[in-house]
């Protein structure tokens, strides 16, 4: 029921019954669709990806701009997210939020810098002797907007000198931070800064990738946008009682979703689909 009430904004309600005929049908008719949704996904620069835990279903978005693919599985590991058959095929960028089972895959990973600037601001609003995580967080987030300034002006790279005064700002940064770190008198954010610098020595390339190259997002904010619906069905009916319903669900939402970012009537899509008609092969 709250598939329908989700997407027609509370218009239409009907049985659960009904509505699990209704995915079922729907999913089983919408399979070719989906493998176009995954191919889509598979020859772009870049994807977004992020999972949500839906009681003892987990739930992954793959998501570009324009499409989403969420796939649903019922314990986090390779194994399981390799059965998607997304990943394991995918050449291009990954961006997540520090989800280091994502770094098997892809070509390039990048890091939601958003995500990370929520560890900083924890240390800055903790721990007052310390400097480094607001330095690092400001170093961030004024060469994004550096950059956005620069697209702008359709300027579309910094200069060699530029991204090195950049890179050696963040190695300053981190050297700071072991010294830092040294007089922090609590041992419990003590641990906390410590991990955090680690992190950012490990992934400094992840992290700055974005100076690097302009096509690489900032955040990963998108996946955060398309995670919203499931979310939304996990506080209201307590999630999924079986994977059947975990993939019909998934397999509606994935094309309906994709229709809103198209902009494409998504009642449109669902009779379509119905029809047997096969969608979005380009």
């Amino acid at each position: 029921m709250i598939f329908f009430k989700v997407i027609s904004k509370g218009l239409i309600t009907i049985s659960n019954g009904t509505l699990v005929n209704f995915l079922k049908e729907f999913s089983k008719k919408a399979t070719n669709t989906i493998n176009n949704l995954k191919y889509n996904l598979l020859n772009e620069e870049i994807m977004y990806t992020d999972e949500t835990s839906n009681n003892k279903w987990y739930i992954r978005n793959y998501s570009n701009p324009n499409t989403v693919v969420y796939m649903s599985y019922n314990r986090r590991g390779h194994k399981q997210i390799e059965v998607h058959d997304i990943l394991t095929k995918y050449i291009g960028g990954l961006m997540h939020d520090h989800d280091t089972t994502m770094y098997k895959y892809g070509q390039s990973n990048y890091e939601c810098l958003i995500h990370l600037g929520r560890y900083f601001e924890e240390l800055i609003q903790n721990i007052p002797e310390i400097t480094w995580a607001k330095e690092m967080k400001k170093l961030l987030f004024e060469t994004y907007y550096q950059r956005k300034e620069l697209i702008s002006q359709n300027i579309h790279e910094f200069t060699t000198n530029q991204i090195q005064t950049i890179e050696q700002r963040y190695d300053e940064l981190l050297l700071l931070a072991k010294t830092e770190n040294k007089n922090i008198s609590s041992s419990f954010y003590k641990e906390k800064s410590i991990k955090l610098m680690k992190r950012c020595k490990k992934y400094k390339e992840n992290h700055l990738a974005y100076i690097h190259n302009f096509n690489v997002p900032f955040d990963n904010n998108l996946s955060e946008r398309d995670l919203r619906i499931i979310k939304i069905k996990s506080k209201i009916s307590g999630g999924f009682r079986n994977e059947t319903g975990a993939k019909t669900y998934c397999d509606a939402i994935s094309i309906i979703k994709t229709a809103i970012k198209r902009k494409i009537n998504p009642y449109e899509t669902i009779s379509s689909i119905f029809n047997c008609k096969e969608l979005f092969a380009c």
